[in-house]
């Protein structure tokens, strides 16, 4: 069943996370790991049409079938979260307007602001 999936995903990020020097991609690692000391929560947001493009190009997809790719409600489901909410992320970047080495290196800025990172 799902739920024993997903519960074993919890306890495998949970495990990953307090061993730390991980980067758990994904947004149930943000939920399942929300009350742990040591992490750093970022969410990366774009436009959908921005999302829906960049989707249909990387996994050579129709647009419309990009369209229809649902992640959200397995958070909904399971973990109770909402993961819309930017009170759940220490930072919320916008991925149309930065590169990913900008993203990079605004995160790790922010990791080295509040004492993660030397």
């Amino acid at each position: 069943p799902q739920v024993v999936v997903y519960r074993k995903l919890a306890e495998t990020v949970r495990t990953l996370a307090s061993h730390g020097h991980v980067i758990i991609v994904g947004r149930a690692g943000a939920a399942i790991t929300k009350d742990m000391e040591r992490g750093y929560h970022v969410r990366i947001v774009a436009p959908m049409e921005w999302k829906i493009e960049r989707i249909a190009r990387v996994c050579n997809v129709p647009q419309k079938e990009a369209e229809n790719r649902e992640r959200e409600e397995f958070l909904r489901t399971f973990v109770k979260f909402d993961s819309s909410d930017p009170k759940n992320y220490h930072l919320v970047i916008n991925n149309a307007e930065h590169s990913p080495e900008d993203i990079g290196m605004l995160v790790m800025e922010g990791m080295r602001l509040k004492g993660l990172l030397k």
